[in-house]
Parts: structure tokens; sequence; C-alpha cells
């Protein structure tokens, strides 16, 4: 019996896996669009098994938050008179599937299963991105177009775009989203308590942030290492205090001056890091998105503008800054995304608040970036 239940379980573990990474970034999503249809069958399933399967639905903090984001995609459709939207139908589902699957696995199961998915996918990647760059180009990879006419070698575990072969993208469909999930896979490593493999683990996913050649991912990768030295400070005034100290004052010289320093070192010359100058960020589609959907959220700030209307009006930049987004289509209870997300990260009681600014900031930066 025990046995059986053991087959079982890994079975739905690759099948969670493969679902979750179908539908998380790959290229696959945006070649063969009908592949965002397969959230349906499991969130439904998520959904029943929640309120009707389980047991008796408990009146928790997070059974509170799980049923206002619910709250919020049916109250705005329903207002709206968008019933048969797929973005409401597929952000409901995925909330339930999402939900279920966190209280199915305990937090460490989860934090682990992340950190060496991307282990394994950013070591993978590594190598046939320094083959595919320097030594043959892997033009035997069959070449796909998707629905942004964007070709990719298409190698399953490790894709490449044509136009730019230089930036890794390892499984996923932008180079951007690699360095996010990379972001996120280092986040929970150096708040964790693994040893083994450690120091390698983190020397891959640097490899990874160079290699995916992302602005935002560098950005990223310094505020990673920030946390590196937060992560264990105490009121006493040791070597690794005073070393945190240093470093932070270096880090806040640098983002006062930084454009003079990249152009006395020609860093500003690099595409990837010309995106970093201020002219540039200010003028760039994400930011304009995050003050577009926020004068959207003002006009209608109770039920939310709706999808429809969202996405006539913002047809060029809307959903580039997930925040503001929600807010200008589900009004007021749009705001719920990133509380839940800031409440998450300052309820955690075993990390100090340096730390915990600096996940947020890491947090912020990714969901408002892709």
């Amino acid at each position: 019996m025990k046995k059986n239940k053991r087959i079982i379980d890994i079975i739905l573990i690759v099948l969670y896996t493969l679902i979750i990474v179908l539908l998380s970034g790959t290229p696959f999503t945006t070649i063969y669009t009908s592949i965002g249809y397969l959230i349906l069958p499991f969130g439904f399933l998520a959904f029943l098994i929640l309120f009707f399967l389980s047991g008796t639905f408990k009146i928790t903090k997070n059974n509170i938050f799980f049923v206002l984001l619910l709250v919020m995609v049916c109250f705005t459709m329903t207002i709206n008179l968008e019933f048969l939207n797929f973005f409401h139908i597929k952000l409901f589902m995925t909330i339930c599937f999402s939900y279920y699957l966190c209280k199915k696995y305990s937090r460490t199961h989860v934090s682990k299963f992340i950190v060496d998915f991307m282990f394994w996918i950013t070591l993978i990647s590594l190598p046939l991105y320094f083959i595919n760059n320097y030594l043959f180009p892997l033009s035997f990879f069959p070449v796909f177009t998707n629905i942004n006419d964007v070709s990719y070698g298409v190698g399953i575990v490790f894709n490449y775009l044509i136009q730019y072969p230089e930036r890794n993208c390892a499984i996923f469909w932008e180079p951007g989203i690699f360095a996010s999930y990379i972001s996120i896979a280092l986040i929970l490593l150096i708040l964790s308590n693994e040893k083994k493999n450690r120091k390698f683990k983190y020397l891959v996913f640097f490899l990874g942030l160079i290699s995916a050649h992302s602005s935002a991912g560098y950005v990223l990768g310094v505020m990673c290492l920030l946390l590196m030295l937060y992560k264990n400070l105490d009121d006493k005034l040791s070597f690794k205090t005073v070393f945190a100290i240093i470093f932070s004052i270096a880090v806040i010289v640098i983002l006062i001056s930084y454009e003079e320093i990249l152009r006395i070192t020609g860093l500003i010359n690099n595409p990837y890091i010309e995106k970093l100058l201020i002219d540039n960020v200010l003028t760039s589609s994400r930011f304009e998105a995050l003050a577009a959907n926020f004068v959207v959220f003002l006009k209608n700030p109770l039920f939310g503008a709706g999808i429809n209307e969202v996405n006539e009006k913002l047809v060029l930049c809307g959903d580039m800054a997930t925040s503001t987004y929600l807010m200008s289509i589900y009004g007021i209870l749009g705001i719920l995304f990133t509380f839940i997300l800031f409440y998450g990260i300052f309820t955690q009681k075993k990390i100090n608040i340096c730390s915990k600014i600096i996940v947020s900031f890491i947090m912020i930066c990714i969901v408002n970036k892709e």
C-alpha cells in the first residue's frame, strides 16, 4: 500500500511539474497558445478539492486571502459582464491550482524543489549556451516561431533566440524570465539551511544571471549579493557586519553615480546595461505601464475597468507591470496581489528586517517586470 502511494505521489509530482513548467514562461505557450487551457482541468479539480472534498473549509488567514482573490476575479468579471473572458477564468483557475499545491506540500519542500529545479535547468543550459556561442551554432535544433514573430532554436530543456543567441533563455521564452526565476531560487537558497553543494549552486546561479544578459537581472544579482551579506547579521560589530556596511555604502555610491561609472568604464556601450540609464528607464514600456495602469485605476478605483477596457486603452504596455495592471482591472481588490506578497515576506519570523526589505525589493521588481 505504501509503495503504491509513493508511486502515485511521484507520478503526481511529475505531472504537476510538467504543468507548472509549461505554463510558467516556456516558449511553447507563445508557439502553441492552446497550451494555456491546460490550467482549466487542474484548476477546476483543485477548486473542488479545496471547497468540497477536503473536509470543512476553515476560516484561517491564508484561506481568507485565497477567497478574497477569488472574489476579486468574480466580482469584476460580473460587474463588467466579462464571464467568458479567458483572462479571468485562467486567473481564477491558476489561483486555485497554486493554493492547492501550497496546501498539499510544505514550504520547505516547495522551496527545495524550486532551488533544485532551477539549479539543474541552469546547469544544463550553461554548457549548451557556451557551445552555441563559442564553439559551433546548434543549428540542428528545430526552429519555431511564436505569435510575436520571435524565432527559437528549440531543444526542450534549452532554447535559444535565433536573433539574440548571446542571451541565455534556458528552458524559458525570454532571458528576463530566466533571470527572474534564478533570482527567486537564489533568495530561497540564501534563506535556507541547505549546506550540500551550496557554493556550487551559487556559482551556477550567478553564471546563469550573467549569461542571460538581462539588465534587470544584473540589478537583481547585486541585490541577491546584498541579501547574502545581510542574512545573518546581528547587533554585534563583527567583521561580517563591518564588511556588509562597507559593501552597502559602495553599492549606494555606485547607484548614485552609476551613469558616470558606466561612461568611464565603457560599459555604457553595452546595449543591455544601457537600459539601466535613468532616461531609458523612465521611457521604458515597463515604467510607462506602471503610470498608465495607475491612471486607469484612479478612474475606476472600486470595481476596476475590466480586462477588455484595460487592453483597449493600454494595448502596448498594459500587462508589463503586474501590480498596477491588476489594480486597473480589478480596482481596490487588485491591491491584494501586492499586499499578500509583502505580508508574506514581513511576517517571516526567522528573517531580519534588512533581509525582508531586500527580498521585498527583489520580488516587487520581478512581478512588475514580467
